[in-house]
């Protein structure tokens, strides 16, 4: 298995540099790779998923990259890690996030081993007597990954038209009983995001980031939509990801890791390019309110449901991705790059603050 892994990792490389070829030889995408480095502090990786090898940027808009790991500009090394658990621990920014009276869908229960539901027995009860659609999700995962939206019905849950027993949810969530669930009741969108895809809660991506005490939003702002019989929205899922200009526009849509460039919903048919989103100003005042809540943050991205009733924060995230930039360039402003703290080859990391590759490094923040 090692081995059929590492032969997968040469042919995916042989892969890039054969995609770059016809703008730089091999070698001098070598020499190319290691100066990105050294100047703008960027993987191998982002030299070729930004097309930094077609020769068209210059060294300034290349350093205004963020990278998955790494970047010249590093805005998660605002985030303390001392506070790190607040965001990626669901269930503590939950009760975070109703203690700071934002709006949130209602917590109903947990299941876990430290938590209210611990056995299939009290999965049963707790299942009989709830009247309400639910959406069950980890409380410490990504990518939309393990969650469960289920829909109440006379004969019991239903996920989309695949029926759910109690047995059959406990064996959902039975191997990540150390890990614990989220109970919630399920939120709808309002009327023009549904049309886009109903089966999934597609939501606005706000990501804010702190300049000299003031919280803003990143443009541009982005919506994601699932498609197929996805239930999540998730990119890593299957998404589309819309980029929104600054009055809520979309400008752009893409699938298949922006591989694809959409106009239309490959099921629905709904347009997704040149469509003016009511209720934008709304979700983004809310992701701004968050943020100054989260005020012992520095950086966040929120994701937020518009729902008939308004929007709600449906969870935020201490790092959020980065994907637009391969469509658009980079995100870091002139603003910000006057602001934040330069992080090259050499610099020496604060080890208080979110580092390159922070979730395998917590062993040193323990110490």
């Amino acid at each position: 298995m090692a081995g059929t892994g590492a032969m997968e990792r040469i042919k995916k490389w042989l892969k890039l540099i054969k995609k770059a070829s016809p703008y730089r030889h091999f070698l001098l995408q070598a020499f190319d790779i290691i100066q990105t480095k050294i100047r703008v502090n960027l993987s191998p990786v982002e030299y070729y998923t930004y097309e930094f090898y077609k020769g068209h940027k210059t060294w300034e808009e290349k350093s205004r990259y963020i990278g998955k790991h790494n970047s010249l500009y590093w805005p998660y090394a605002m985030n303390p890690l001392k506070f790190n658990v607040t965001l990626t621990n669901k269930y503590v920014q939950k009760n975070l996030l109703m203690g700071f009276g934002l709006p949130t869908p209602r917590l109903i229960t947990t299941i876990g081993h430290q938590y209210e539901v611990r056995t299939l027995d009290e999965l049963r009860g707790f299942l009989s007597g709830c009247d309400r659609d639910i959406v069950i999700k980890p409380i410490s995962s990504m990518g939309g990954r393990n969650v469960l939206v289920l829909t109440r019905k006379d004969q019991g849950f239903f996920m989309l038209d695949e029926f759910y027993t109690p047995e059959g949810i406990w064996d959902h969530v039975g191997p990540h009983m150390a890990v614990g669930f989220l109970v919630e009741e399920k939120a709808t969108n309002a009327t023009h995001i549904s049309d886009l895809h109903p089966h999934s809660l597609n939501c606005f991506r706000v990501n804010t980031v702190k300049l000299n005490g003031r919280w803003k939003a990143f443009s541009p702002i982005n919506l994601k939509v699932g498609q197929g019989q996805s239930v999540v929205d998730n990119i890593r899922s299957g998404g589309i990801l819309i980029l929104l200009d600054e009055e809520g526009r979309s400008f752009l849509a893409a699938a298949d890791d922006n591989e694809t460039l959409l106009t239309h919903h490959p099921d629905t048919g709904a347009p997704l390019v040149d469509v003016r989103f009511e209720g934008f100003e709304v979700v983004r005042d809310l992701a701004l309110r968050a943020s100054r809540k989260f005020g012992f943050m520095g950086t966040i991205g929120w994701d937020i449901g518009l729902t008939p009733s308004g929007p709600v924060v449906i969870e935020g995230n201490n790092q959020w991705g980065t994907d637009e930039q391969q469509l658009i360039g980079g995100l870091i402003t002139d603003e910000m790059a006057q602001i934040l703290e330069k992080h090259t080859l050499f610099t020496r990391w604060d080890r208080k603050y979110a580092l390159p590759r922070f979730n395998t490094r917590m062993k040193a923040f323990k110490k």
